[in-house]
């Protein structure tokens, strides 16, 4: 997979603006929005992390696409963002008017079923944020080292959104290889749902973005009812995890299956975490229809690419979201796409898991 650590992802930046340049070519470079209006359609409800995250650089956005149209957010919700997706990929205009901030959707191109009308390699990648998720313990659990979450005495209890989540399928993996048991409990409205629920002592355990858990760490921190144990991490070229540079003493769950139960790391179920968590690679991605003319989206992913690799916008959204994002231009999130289902479709015992997991 493609690395996606902070310094790289500067490299990345100042690459994918310089690239985006190249590629857009002549015909990119008189393409022009002037008097038109654009839709970014969100897949996830307004006023959640995703939406709030994407509105803040519609201004930015607006600038720099060719004739300065006006830039306007539309959320399509429903059926866990598969419904957003799917008007992006089958429905909406292929002109560059509607552009795809679909959240998770690798994610739920892994997952699959009938709702699932999209392939993810196939739509015209504009370019991504990778994200990564913290797990998050109830102070009942007595556990404040994942390296020692096998051992609490307390019966886990797992608070997601859905089975069929990133979060559940990737934590409740996690949570098998390392042997310890767990009752789920779903049907939360979100993340902010389930840190609620958390918060109640509903459940004990649960996960959230870094865009929920970076702005609220400290306040977390003296409320002294939760915190974070674990994460995900951030899966490299050779297939490996690493620590987020804003979290370099939270253990990734890799290391804890590495610790507890090595042989498990060669598992087919160890390579379906690999896969769901390499996903969040490209979590917050910026999408074009697959019937998108080449020149439209290279016009756009330049846009794209100057807008988030810009210094006073990173430094913006950094004072916001109290986090350094990374950034994947549109060729390099794309390919991504295409290495990260190549990988998990190479094994036929990898999709099987995550069946397994759904049922």
């Amino acid at each position: 997979m493609i690395r996606t650590n902070r310094n790289r992802a500067l490299a990345l930046t100042a690459a994918g603006v310089a690239l985006a340049a190249v590629t857009a070519g002549p015909a990119a470079a008189s393409t022009s929005f002037a008097g038109k209006t654009i839709h970014i359609v969100v897949n996830f409800a307004a006023g959640g992390p995703a939406d709030g995250f994407i509105r803040h650089f519609v201004p930015y956005l607006s600038d720099r696409i060719p004739g300065k149209p006006t830039v306007v957010v539309e959320n399509r919700t429903g059926a866990a963002g598969r419904i957003g997706a799917n008007y992006i990929y089958n429905v909406a205009p292929a002109d560059g008017t509607a552009i795809g901030f679909l959240v998770a959707v690798a994610a739920q191109d892994i997952v699959g079923g009938k709702n699932v009308k999209f392939d993810s390699t196939k739509f015209r990648w504009l370019g991504a944020v990778p994200q990564t998720q913290v797990l998050l313990g109830h102070k009942s659990l007595g556990v404040t080292d994942g390296m020692r979450l096998a051992d609490t005495k307390q019966p886990i209890v797992f608070g997601t959104t859905g089975k069929s989540s990133n979060n559940a399928l990737t934590t409740g993996l996690f949570l098998e290889l390392i042997g310890v048991g767990f009752k789920q409990v779903t049907g939360y409205r979100g993340q902010a749902g389930t840190i609620q629920a958390l918060r109640l002592g509903e459940v004990n355990f649960t996960d959230a973005g870094i865009s929920i858990y970076l702005p609220n760490r400290e306040s977390w921190r003296k409320e002294a009812l939760f915190g974070a144990v674990a994460q995900r991490g951030l899966l490299q070229l050779d297939g490996s995890f690493t620590r987020h540079p804003t979290m370099p003493d939270l253990p990734t769950m890799a290391e804890i299956i590495a610790a507890r139960s090595p042989g498990r790391l060669k598992t087919p179920e160890f390579n379906a975490i690999r896969a769901l968590v390499g996903t969040t690679g490209v979590q917050f991605p910026l999408v074009l229809p697959p019937k998108a003319g080449k020149e439209t989206a290279a016009a756009l992913a330049r846009a794209v690419a100057e807008t988030f690799g810009d210094a006073k916008v990173r430094a913006d959204a950094k004072r916001r979201f109290k986090y350094e994002y990374d950034f994947l231009d549109g060729v390099q999130s794309q390919a991504f796409v295409e290495r990260l289902f190549a990988d998990y479709r190479a094994d036929p015992r990898v999709p099987k898991v995550v069946q397994r997991m759904l049922k």
